[in-house]
């Protein structure tokens, strides 16, 4: 696939939160968009409509993770205090609060059955939670900077959980045995903010700071990594690009990473975010989607893979169009 294969009509905005957009979230069927805002309001998207059909004040702390269960009738929100809350996708009301991390959760995923709820926090624990009685056990603690993601595969049968400092905690077959630990040489150490599985689970791409990463699974053998972030200079200006999400298309060709960015001119620096679109077979960088005027910290692919969503810190989720030229 070329660059010039993917079109990138101009995306259809919408003003989403006025304090930023921190994460974003597609139901199974496609209907519906969650997004996650700064100022911890949730709202609630028609896809088909093109409109928001209400928001709600889901905390006082800031929205940074957001998932629907794969039913569609569930929704789970996170805070920075590390309390999880589940949401009634009709009714818009809380059902239930789950406590048991200590501080910031950083990411979640339902096993694909919907039977349970993986978290993960800066605290070093993730957490397994039974969607049955809403009781968790705890499967791992760590040191240091604890996890920034988890994910289930698409088959349910493994785990990944994405170390702050870099590797895989990957349980394989099952949780009942102990994980394992996978990473990749020089990038020991390196913030990590981000993983995905393929839709077929045979990959795992990982996104930091600074270094973009995909794994074969579930092996754990590494197939691509490049530092594809960092500094840069372009005559007078100092670019500074950090990865912070990352999502594989349905069809599992392309990796789009929402990207934050700042640049340090002569006169005062500036902030904002773009989207780049990577082939994830050939491990390249086919097109790059600008026009958010501040970071962008989120990204999700519709299901039928003609759209995907990006939000940012400028309030803002924009819906682009991924459908190829005939």
């Amino acid at each position: 696939m070329t660059a010039s294969a993917i079109r990138a009509d101009e995306p259809i905005t919408y003003k989403a939160d006025t304090q930023g957009v921190l994460a974003v979230a597609v139901s199974a069927d496609g209907k519906l968009i969650a997004t996650g805002g700064d100022s911890g309001k949730v709202g609630f998207w028609d896809v088909a409509k093109r409109k928001e059909l209400t928001a709600i004040q889901a905390s006082d702390e800031p929205i940074s993770v957001l998932a629907f269960s794969p039913d569609g009738k569930q929704l789970v929100t996170a805070d920075e205090n590390g309390v999880v809350r589940l949401w009634d996708v009709a009714s818009h009301e809380k059902r239930a609060e789950l406590h048991g991390h200590k501080g910031h959760v950083s990411g979640f995923s339902f096993s694909p059955d919907g039977k349970m709820l993986a978290t993960a926090g800066y605290d070093g624990t993730v957490r397994l939670w039974s969607m049955k009685n809403l009781k968790s056990r705890e499967l791992i603690r760590v040191g240091g900077k604890g996890f920034t993601d988890v994910a289930f595969s698409p088959d349910g049968r493994s785990l990944a959980a994405l170390l702050y400092l870099g590797g895989v905690k990957l349980w394989k077959d099952g949780l009942a045995a102990e994980p394992v630990t996978i990473e990749a040489d020089g990038f020991r150490g390196r913030a990590a903010t981000c993983l995905a599985f393929s839709p077929n689970g045979d990959r795992l791409a990982v996104t930091g700071l600074y270094y973009l990463q995909l794994f074969e699974m579930p092996s754990g053998k590494l197939l691509h990594s490049a530092e594809v972030f960092g500094i840069r200079s372009e005559d007078q200006d100092t670019y500074h690009d950090k990865g912070w999400d990352i999502a594989f298309s349905p069809d599992g060709k392309l990796l789009a990473i929402a990207v934050t960015q700042s640049v340090q001119t002569i006169i005062r620096p500036y902030f904002y975010g773009e989207v780049r679109i990577w082939d994830a077979k050939n491990f390249r960088q086919l097109r790059v989607l600008r026009g958010h005027t501040k970071p962008v910290l989120a990204v999700a692919f519709l299901p039928d893979g003609n759209m995907l969503i990006s939000g940012s810190l400028d309030g803002t989720i924009r819906l682009w169009s991924m459908t190829s030229r005939k």
